[in-house]
């Protein structure tokens, strides 16, 4: 009698092996690409951020050194001359666009005091000053803003300042907002600040930022207005009857002369009769705004800052610096097109 079969068993042998070893080589194969990838994706990211750091702190560079530039420029003007400060000098046509190492280097020097200072329409004893606010009133029209602006901007500006509680739009006006804020009672840091004044619409404020800013500064109260360096637009806000194109005339006289005019020929030229400047005037300026442009490689870097020269040793004193401004120069339009949408801001 036969024994019972053994049951059969699949063949374990080295083909059976050799194909989990194989399953295993893919799978860990698989495994370390994906490791491998995700290496060199992380390597990418990490070498554009430092790339760009890096771009960025070169095209800051670039922008400190053309506020040097600008510095050394003054400093040499003084040096030359102590007596007057007018357009024909060189400080004044420095609006030039510089080749540099992977880039390009732009600077713009501007005389704060021939602007129209928006702290003079308070005196130093924090009280309205009627003629300034007077003044202010024809450079809202000169500019062409909207006449609602021309009867209620000098009063809120006046209001945001002066150190009266009782009459206008005050402390109590601006607490009552949600949210809250206090008015200064005091000089004014900086122009931006007429975004918070209550009632004025983010339009109004851009129509502002566009017509009026140009021709307004914020300085110590008391600073004076040089005339050699005033645009029309500020020149015929000075008295009543004189027109822009007088105005524009009037610049061009004192243009012609090659090393600006004096306080005595400025007088007779606006004739003034029964009228008088509204602030004290001067043919010195201490007050500069440079602003610097940079580019290196796909960067830019934007630089304001505020100098103030004193104009008996000629000394450079850094009153602010600004980041966060954005411009292009007139004699950059051309490069526009081919530069990247960095103007688009909404403020």
């Amino acid at each position: 009698m036969m024994k019972n079969a053994l049951p059969w068993k699949p063949n374990k042998g080295p083909r059976t092996q050799s194909g989990v070893a194989m399953l295993t080589v893919i799978f860990m194969f698989a495994i370390a690409t994906v490791i491998i990838a995700n290496i060199i994706m992380k390597l990418d990211v990490d070498i554009d951020r430092h790339s760009s750091v890096m771009q960025h702190a070169q095209a800051w560079q670039y922008a400190l050194s053309g506020e040097e530039w600008a510095r050394q420029t003054l400093y040499e003007d003084i040096l030359a001359s102590r007596e007057v400060d007018h357009r024909n000098e060189d400080w004044a046509n420095t609006s030039e666009k510089f080749d540099v190492e992977g880039g390009y280097l732009e600077i713009e020097i501007t005389d704060m005091q021939g602007l129209f200072n928006l702290n003079s329409l308070v005196n130093t004893e924090g009280i309205a000053d009627v003629p300034a606010v007077n003044a202010f009133k024809r450079l809202l029209s000169v500019v062409e803003v909207e006449p609602a602006l021309v009867s209620t901007l000098p009063n809120l500006l006046k209001d945001w300042q002066d150190k009266d509680h009782l009459s206008g739009t005050e402390r109590d006006d601006y607490l009552s907002l949600e949210p809250s804020y206090r008015p200064p009672d005091d000089a004014m840091a900086s122009i931006s600040e007429m975004r918070l004044l209550k009632d004025l619409s983010k339009k109004e404020y851009q129509e502002l930022r566009q017509k009026l800013f140009p021709f307004v500064t914020v300085l110590p109260r008391g600073t004076a207005l040089n005339i050699n360096t005033a645009p029309p637009e500020v020149i015929a806000s000075l008295k009543n009857g004189v027109s822009l194109v007088n105005a524009k005339g009037i610049v061009d006289n004192i243009e012609s002369y090659s090393k600006g005019i004096s306080i005595a020929q400025f007088n007779n030229m606006m004739n003034w009769q029964n009228q008088s400047p509204p602030f004290t005037l001067d043919v010195k300026t201490g007050y500069f705004r440079v602003n610097v442009r940079a580019r290196f490689l796909d960067t830019y870097a934007f630089l304001s800052s505020v100098l103030k020269r004193d104009p008996k040793n000629g000394e450079i004193t850094l009153v602010s610096r600004d980041k966060g401004q954005r411009f292009i120069f007139y004699y950059s339009q051309g490069f526009v097109d081919s530069e990247p949408d960095i103007f688009d801001i909404d403020l």
